[in-house]
């Protein structure tokens, strides 16, 4: 049997080339430079952000090769994460981090704070809890006289379905007068 292939499957796949853990070990080693180079840029991107002038760094992105829609994304990493361990947040993909920036879960990433290393099921279970709170928040409240509150604050009248047609033809016919 060839032991020298570089398959990944193959590998996984023989028993004798690594232990399982020495597998996870390395998948966790990977990731833990994966956060870790991407909030050092996030580091340079605001470092270089305050000492220049919004048009000199774009220009210098620019000769980079980067965006400023780019060094933002990770500018905002670098801020909300700056404080966390990198072991507690090794195990939710670059993906989730970033949606993580998002001013929606603010409250998440402070009790992601409070709590040990997470991995990416229970980031995604989380992020779901929110969104749908923030959904339950959001939704406009019903007036018993069909006056609706909007979430901007303002209220509006909501028809109930009409289903009889005599009844639509006489309320149009009052909308009209």
């Amino acid at each position: 049997m060839n032991t020298n292939t570089t398959n990944p499957a193959a590998i996984a796949s023989n028993k004798n080339s690594f232990p399982s853990r020495d597998i996870n070990e390395r998948i966790r080693q990977r990731d833990h430079l994966i956060i870790e180079n991407a909030l050092a840029q996030g580091c340079d991107y605001w470092q270089m952000s305050k000492a220049m002038p919004k048009d000199t760094f774009k220009a210098w992105l620019e000769s980079q090769g980067k965006t400023l829609t780019e060094a933002k994304k990770f500018i905002r990493l670098f801020e909300t994460f700056r404080d966390f361990a990198i072991e507690k947040i090794e195990r939710i993909s670059l993906t989730t981090l970033f949606a993580l920036t998002q001013k929606r879960y603010q409250q998440l990433v402070s009790r992601l704070w409070g709590l040990p290393a997470t991995n990416e099921n229970q980031v995604a279970e989380l992020m779901a809890e929110a969104r749908k709170q923030q959904q339950q928040d959001s939704t406009p409240t019903r007036d018993v006289r069909g006056l609706v509150n909007l979430p901007s604050g303002g209220r509006a009248f909501q028809f109930p379905l009409l289903h009889d047609d005599e009844t639509i033809a006489r309320l149009l016919q009052v909308l009209q007068d």
